[in-house]
Parts: C-alpha cells; sequence; structure tokens
C-alpha cells in the first residue's frame, strides 16, 4: 500500500479571485468541490465512519413484520459524506424479496438486486445527491426552441436498501488495531486509512426467515463514538 493509494485522494485547487475575472459556472463549482472534499476527508480522516446518533429500526405494527420505520438520525459515510435523515419514515422489506426497487429515496429509483428472505440479510444506508427545482434555461441564441431546463440545486439525500451480505468496509479483519502508547512513544507510525469503496452503512440484521429485527454485533451496526460521548464518560469515571 502507498501513500497515494490509502488517501485515495489528490491535491485540491481553488479558484484564486482577481479583479476584471471572468467567472463562470465552472470556478464556483470547483470552490464547492474544494469545501466538499477537503469536509469529506476531514471527516474520514480524524473522525472515521459510521452511525453517530439514531438511526434505529423498529417494527411499529406486529401484525405487519416486514413495514419497518426508521428513526432520524445522523452518521458520517466511508467516504466522509454526512447522512443526514430528518425524520422517521417506513420501508417495505416485501420489496426485497419480491426483487422490485428496493431502495427508498427520495431521487429517481435505483435498482437493486434482491435477498433471499430464506437466508440472514442486512438493512444499510448510504449518502446520495439529490438533483431538485428545476428552472428554465434561457436561449443561447435567437431560436425559439433552444431552451431547456436545468437544476438549480443538489440537495443531501440517503438511500436505505437491503443487502445478502456485510460490505466490505465493515469487515473485522480490514481494522488493524494500533497500541496507542506506541503512537505516543513515536515507535508506531500511523497508516492512512484507505477510502471505502462501499458506501453502504449496515443499520441492522434480519434473521432467516423469521423477519424479525436481530440486534447486530458491533461489528455489523458499526458506532462512531462523538468527542460529547467521550467526555461524558470520562467524567463518569473520574467522579
Amino acid at each position: 500500500m502507498n501513500c497515494k493509494d490509502s488517501l485515495n485522494s489528490k491535491q485540491q485547487e481553488r479558484v484564486h479571485y482577481f479583479a476584471r475575472q471572468l467567472i463562470t459556472a465552472d470556478d464556483l463549482t470547483q470552490d464547492q468541490n474544494y469545501q466538499r472534499e477537503k469536509h469529506r476527508l476531514h471527516n474520514r480522516l480524524l473522525h472515521g465512519w459510521g452511525i453517530i446518533c439514531g438511526l434505529e429500526i423498529k417494527v411499529l405494527d406486529a401484525s405487519k413484520p416486514l413495514i419497518i420505520t426508521i428513526c432520524s438520525g445522523y452518521a458520517l459515510s466511508p467516504q466522509g459524506d454526512e447522512i443526514f435523515v430528518p425524520t422517521e419514515f417506513q420501508f417495505d422489506l416485501g420489496k426485497c424479496f419480491a426483487g422490485q426497487d428496493a431502495s427508498c429515496h427520495s431521487c429517481a429509483p435505483a435498482m437493486s438486486g434482491a435477498v433471499d428472505p430464506a437466508k440472514d440479510y442486512f438493512i444499510a444506508i448510504r449518502y446520495i445527491e439529490c438533483k431538485s427545482r428545476p428552472v428554465r434555461v434561457p436561449p443561447v441564441g435567437c431560436g425559439c426552441d433552444d431552451t431547456g431546463c436545468e437544476f438549480s440545486r443538489i440537495r443531501d439525500g440517503f438511500e436505505v436498501t437491503c443487502i445478502d451480505k456485510l460490505p466490505d468496509s465493515h469487515d473485522a479483519e480490514s481494522h488493524v488495531l494500533v497500541d496507542l502508547c506506541s503512537i505516543v512513544n513515536n515507535t508506531k507510525v500511523v497508516a492512512c486509512p484507505q477510502c471505502p469503496s462501499d458506501p453502504w452503512i449496515v443499520l441492522a440484521k434480519v434473521y432467516e426467515k423469521g423477519n424479525l429485527l436481530n440486534p447486530p454485533s458491533p461489528g455489523d451496526r458499526r458506532i462512531l463514538l462523538t468527542t460529547v460521548v467521550m467526555q461524558e464518560h470520562l467524567q463518569m469515571q473520574c467522579v
């Protein structure tokens, strides 16, 4: 593993503004990309990824075990994107079995592979971008037909689906534990973590055949501890 592969990134460029400069959409987009990539890199290298709060899954009606409710919450994706679910919503697991659209989001449908209800499977979430607020683009020339529409906003969104196995990023063997004392004593160099290619974060595991939510192991439902949680824990231990 070399440094380029471990970071899976490159030096970012931001726009240098000067007087009488012609500003285009590419310039403004470049500044957005610069800030977003910096933010992703910060999240991934300094904080890690996982579920920060909420995103609990419940079955509110025992007579309809396939209709689950996903509670509001917040998580950081393996790539450093923020996944924010503002309100709870329902998700039909039956679509996963029938081979229909097994995803649930506010953008265009994305077909996912169906899972076998006779085997264990997982409910997962990932970050997506949703284009919104279409506006009419003024014509370039004098032609009456030279008009079109373009989306004027990009909204941060999410997608929930069923997967038949744990993502590679959840593999416990891929996480190397480092002795903290060796880092403090400068006898161990901390390697830069690789950027996972799989964007999914597992929310829950489902029993085979039983259609009952099974509390997943810590390796399945990855929790990201915040500074606030660790500070409160230390205060409780020291009192």
